[in-house]
């Protein structure tokens, strides 16, 4: 099964990535960093906020770096999650020359020293021995962000203050000491973004990109004004700058690589996550991401070889539902039917017995619906009187459609909508409006959406179905209608949908397929078989007939 990385736009604004869960110390790729925060034995509770700053910006130094990698972490418990192969102590303490930073770097296996660090400089020079520390670790490590101990002073105190207003009096201060320290706008704009103020948070991003930061945070500001923006296809770029930026970042690899592939850029993407997988060969989920991204390529031998690996790391049922899947993806149904056939025998109850169902959809397309019939018949079966029971009224409608036999769907759709179930009635008056809108029957679509919303009333495909059946009119009237009703920016993804389906519907294939192949676009590889349906309908609505065959 292909596992996406689905993460907020705030996480563009951290500087790390999550590791996997195994303990086992990585012996493979490159050198691994787990940095805990540096202890403060200064007995000055004033210094408290350096110890989690000067090991986070030891970490932002090795960004670049291609033979290591470093994260943060804020104890050993977290930081043997991320299979380190080195971890760094540090710990902070006075002297007759200043501040003193002794750092003890061990084996993350054996627990042994293997190098030890200690430099000394009054507190204003105290960045030089975070600098020396850094190189020590990697002499591909890049210079520090600031060279001012004010501005760092300022952005530590910020990041432990305890109300959001002190916080962004404390990162201003840091940005008014050194105008070009980039972390206290990325971690300001956080703050607005937090108390729900995108257009602040642009304001602050803006002000950083004028002064043209690092590749890296530079990323970092452009991932962030995608997700303000909703720009999916910017958000993929950013991402993409992101990870080149830090090479050596498995996980940044690992979800831009992702992101491509979701935007069916499959060459770019397998590029990213082998990069990925020379920093962290032993990411077992990365492998599995890596063999759809060369299933989608037709790259069959590819993606084997890539869920061999899978499966050699990460043994059990989902590598087996990947392979069968990638046989479907390459049109080999047959070898796809007996795959989920067997991983349903070995684990029934993987993911809920979904095995059975692909199963079945994999003998329709090798065999036919007779043979496929008996395999969803037994999936349907254990769904019956059980809470997933209104579920199995869409997929049997969904299943009679799918396999040729929508006089039988629309029958059965109708015959659901008497069912005592309000959860069935909605589920079937949807399917309803769909087959009547479909067909040209708009009145009729307009009462089955009126049915579904009456006892669904926040039923989204509902509303959907409920827009589009509205009576024909000009596109400039269907822009007000979609205005008064998905008004709220939140909902601009879903006005887009609604307006596509209406255009659709309502006989104006050239502006729907405008709308349609952005969707198309935006839609990831296992979710754009409805938008590739739909802007084929329109292509051929509009006689290009060779576009809709491609």
């Amino acid at each position: 099964m292909d596992s996406r990385y689905g993460r907020a736009w705030a996480a563009a604004l951290l500087l790390l990535g999550a590791g996997s869960c195994r303990t086992a110390p990585s012996t493979r790729g490159i050198g691994r960093y787990a940095i805990l925060p540096f202890e403060n034995l200064t007995g000055d509770s004033g210094f408290d906020w350096l110890g989690a700053t000067a090991s986070a910006a030891v970490v932002n130094q090795l960004i670049p770096a291609r033979q290591a990698t470093a994260l943060a972490t804020p104890s050993l418990r977290e930081a043997f999650q991320t299979r380190p192969s080195r971890l760094v102590l540090g710990y902070v303490d006075r002297t007759a020359a200043g501040l003193r930073l002794r750092a003890v770097i061990e084996d993350a296996g054996t627990h042994q020293a293997v190098a030890e660090f200690t430099v000394a400089r009054p507190p204003e020079k105290f960045l030089e021995a975070i600098d020396a520390l850094a190189r020590q670790l990697s002499p591909e490590a890049r210079a520090p962000l600031t060279t001012s101990w004010n501005a760092f002073a300022a952005f530590g105190r910020g990041q432990r203050a305890g109300s959001p207003e002190d916080r962004e009096r404390a990162f201003e201060e840091a940005i008014a000491a050194d105008a070009n320290y980039a972390l206290p706008y990325l971690a300001l704009a956080e703050l607005k973004l937090a108390g729900r103020n995108g257009e602040a948070a642009r304001g602050v991003l803006e002000r950083l990109t004028a002064r043209k930061p690092a590749p890296f945070e530079a990323a970092q500001a452009k991932t962030a004004l995608a997700a303000i923006a909703q720009d999916g296809a910017a958000r993929v770029e950013a991402l993409k700058d992101l990870a080149a930026a830090s090479p050596a970042n498995a996980a940044l690899q690992f979800q831009a690589g992702a992101a491509l592939v979701t935007a069916k850029r499959f060459r770019e993407g397998a590029t990213v996550i082998e990069r990925g997988l020379a920093a962290d060969p032993d990411n077992g989920e990365m492998w599995n991401q890596l063999g759809y991204a060369k299933a989608y390529q037709r790259d069959l031998a590819g993606a084997r070889a890539a869920l061999g690996k899978y499966a050699q790391l990460a043994p059990g049922p989902n590598n087996i539902d990947s392979l069968a899947e990638v046989h479907y993806l390459a049109g080999e149904f047959g070898e796809a039917k007996r795959l989920f056939l067997e991983n349903h025998q070995k684990t029934p109850q993987f993911m809920g017995d979904i095995a059975l169902l692909k199963a079945a959809y994999s003998a329709f397309r090798h065999e036919g619906a007779k043979a496929a019939d008996p395999l969803f018949a037994e999936y349907v079966k254990k769904l019956r009187g059980g809470p997933l029971d209104a579920a199995r009224h869409a997929l049997e409608i969904d299943w009679l459609a799918a396999t040729g036999r929508r006089a039988e769907a629309v029958a059965k759709a109708r015959a659901a909508g008497t069912d005592p179930n309000p959860a069935v009635q909605a589920i079937a008056s949807v399917h309803l409006c769909g087959y009547q809108l479909t067909g040209g029957e708009r009145a009729a679509a307009l009462e089955s959406a009126k049915a579904a919303l009456k006892v669904t009333p926040n039923n989204l495909a509902a509303v959907l179905c409920f827009f589009a059946a509205q009576p024909a009119a000009a596109e400039p009237e269907w822009m007000v209608r979609a205005d008064r009703l998905f008004g709220d920016p939140r909902a601009a993804a879903i006005r887009k949908q609604a307006l596509a389906y209406a255009f659709l519907f309502d006989a104006k294939p050239a502006a729907a397929e405008v709308l349609l192949r952005d969707l198309y676009a935006q839609a990831g590889p296992e979710a754009e078989g409805e938008w590739r349906v739909a802007l084929a309908s329109a292509l051929v609505a509009q006689n290009k007939n060779d576009e809709a065959r491609a």
